[in-house]
């Protein structure tokens, strides 16, 4: 009987195994199914949401997969468990590169536009890197682009889709890791990096965005700096492989973009005062025995100062900034209030939206102040995963004096960017918290139970982080989706415009397809491809014709219609207005090709 028993347990493990093998088999040929269903979907143009436009089937394999990826990353062996990680992480990161598998002409409407502009100046000589703010997102495209054979503006497409994030998840499950050691650490890590918690939708976005990417590469450092700190005694020289590569890192992170140099020289600031404060008056902590990061602290300030401030765009930026704390005041509040108001226009409000966009860093932001609290409230002798612990929470103070800084000097939105770098070392505080609390319930509680528990939280969060990825009316945005009719139908109403003919187009104009098409610093020079402008919603609206003396192009895309009418429901823009253009007889149409129309406007002088 016992020998029959024995054999019945040792046989459990292998069917185990077994049955994991089939389903990771089962996840990967999901995984591949989603993305090739993807693939053979590609855009035939402006799409509103590209959740709505990818197929089901996409959604539904890659569902699979990744329930299947999680599921045995947590109940599974070290060989297994790595295969399951592979799985989750390309099939989340699949979602996010959705632009790039769709094959998308370009994405990001916005900032994006002219920075492929810029990195066009740069590949074709005409404007130097030295010469721009932060040139590492147009120089990596640049060089992706030349080894991969692809066009530059498809290299700005697949660094920020894939590359970025790929090294924000790798780093994120190495730092928690390295704080903890709990044996969940790695995977937990691993799937709230997958969360990509900084990216909100506002001013944190997975296309060409120096601070998104200058923010993807924040894990990165700070796990060099970990190892650096927790380094052998013999090999703590300033000199040493692990010193060297964590300088390399911070300093590089200033040609990607200064405001996020800004808070991480903040944070090393922080942590090098705890450690001076611990050696002063803690002298056992393990604080106190770590290796100081005074000189890559004054290495990186030094190197941000001397780069950001040869800039007169940096300079204005920051009397600009010190001037709107000096100056009116503060109007946040009342533009929180604007938003509300067109929020609720279109059927939202404010406290939805929040909801969905940073509810799940709420979570994070939670756990990681009881995490801090307990680790402090400890009375047990520090380890140097308190130590750790202790850097990363005092690190996130000067960035978040700093965010209140900037919002009360009514900067816009900017201080969204801030909150977008506290989040990465919330997500490695929040990690490290849900590894240990597993592990606490895992001794009190069934495995097959605490895995269920797990794999449901994160389900559930990573439905809603993954909603937001993209900009989409479910956060009451448009898709920012560029179509290779739009910008071949500007660059023919640019070049054979008459004259200096003013270009006009809905809210900001068609400026920064200028910028993409022939270069910022191009059309700074050429007084014809400036004379771009935007259209007001009243002069759109009423009195289009009557506005201007001389004649006007006025250029409309198929993104525009969609989200002027169908999604803010004529709130600036209205239906009647567009419908205006095909009627009035002042306005004549005089370029259509399925992605922008543009029409002539009869000045009253004509």
């Amino acid at each position: 009987m016992h020998a029959h028993n024995a054999r019945q347990e040792s046989r459990r493990p292998r069917r185990r195994g077994t049955a994991q093998k089939l389903a990771l088999a089962v996840g990967f040929l999901a995984l591949a199914v989603g993305i090739a269903a993807a693939y053979r979907s590609p855009t035939t143009g402006y799409e509103e949401s590209i959740y709505r436009a990818t197929p089901f089937a996409y959604w539904a394999a890659i569902g699979v997969a990744t329930l299947i990826g999680g599921w045995v990353a947590v109940t599974a062996s070290r060989r297994r468990r790595d295969a399951a990680h592979l799985l989750v992480a390309i099939a989340v990161i699949s979602v996010l590169a959705l632009p790039a598998i769709r094959g998308y002409y370009f994405y990001g409407a916005g900032d994006s536009l002219t920075h492929l502009g810029w990195a066009k100046e740069m590949d074709r000589g005409s404007w130097g890197p030295l010469q721009s703010l932060y040139p590492g997102v147009h120089l990596g495209g640049i060089i992706f682009g030349h080894v991969a054979g692809v066009e530059l503006r498809r290299a700005l497409v697949v660094l920020p889709l894939t590359v970025f994030p790929l090294a924000f998840v790798t780093f994120v499950s190495l730092t928690v890791s390295v704080v903890s050691d709990r044996p969940w650490a790695a995977t937990i890590g691993l799937l709230s990096g997958l969360l990509f918690v900084p990216i909100n939708g506002l001013t944190i976005h997975p296309m060409a965005h120096p601070s998104s990417q200058a923010i993807m590469l924040v894990p990165f450092v700070i796990y060099l700096m970990i190892r650096y700190l927790t380094a052998e005694v013999a090999a703590r020289s300033l000199f040493s492989a692990s010193s060297v590569a964590f300088g390399f890192a911070a300093v590089a992170l200033v040609f990607y973009h200064p405001q996020e140099t800004m808070d991480l020289v903040a944070m090393l600031l922080a942590i090098a005062l705890v450690q001076y404060c611990y050696r002063r008056w803690n002298p056992t902590h393990p604080i106190a025995s770590h290796h100081s990061i005074r000189a890559h602290t004054l290495v990186v300030g030094l190197a941000f100062l001397v780069w950001t401030f040869r800039h007169p765009r940096a300079r204005g930026r920051t009397e600009y900034v010190i001037s709107g704390l000096l100056g009116e005041g503060p109007q946040t509040v009342q533009q929180a209030g604007t938003w509300s108001s067109s929020l609720q226009a279109v059927g939202g409000s404010v406290e939805l939206l929040f909801l969905k966009l940073f509810a799940v860093t709420v979570v994070f932001g939670v756990i990681a102040g009881l995490l801090a609290l307990r680790t402090f409230r400890s009375g047990t002798s520090p380890t140097t995963r308190d130590a750790l612990v202790t850097y990363l929470v005092a690190g996130l103070i000067p960035p978040g004096l700093l965010m209140a800084f900037v919002f009360v000097a009514d900067q816009g939105d900017h201080y969204f960017r801030f909150l977008g770098f506290l989040a990465v070392p919330i997500t490695i505080l929040g990690a490290v918290a849900i590894a240990e609390s597993v592990e606490s319930l895992g001794v009190r509680s069934s495995g097959r139970t605490v895995a269920i528990a797990l794999c449901t939280l994160f389900a559930v969060m990573l439905v809603v982080q993954a909603a937001g990825f993209h900009q989409s009316p479910y956060m009451y945005k448009s898709n920012q989706q560029v179509t290779d009719g739009s910008v071949e139908g500007y660059e023919t109403t640019f070049d054979y415009r008459q004259g200096d003919t003013v270009v006009l187009g809905i809210r900001g104009g068609p400026r920064r397809y200028v910028d993409a098409i022939y270069g910022t610093h191009a059309a700074d020079r050429s007084a014809s491809l400036s004379a771009t402008g935007g259209v007001r919603g009243p002069v759109f609206n009423a009195n289009l014709t009557t506005a201007y003396e001389s004649d006007r192009y006025l250029t409309i895309d198929d993104g525009d219609y969609q989200r002027e009418v169908d999604l803010y429901k004529g709130l600036r823009y209205s239906e009647a207005g567009f419908e205006r253009l095909e009627r009035d007889a002042a306005i004549s149409r005089v370029i259509s090709n399925g992605d922008l129309e543009v029409y002539r406007v009869a000045g009253t002088e004509s």
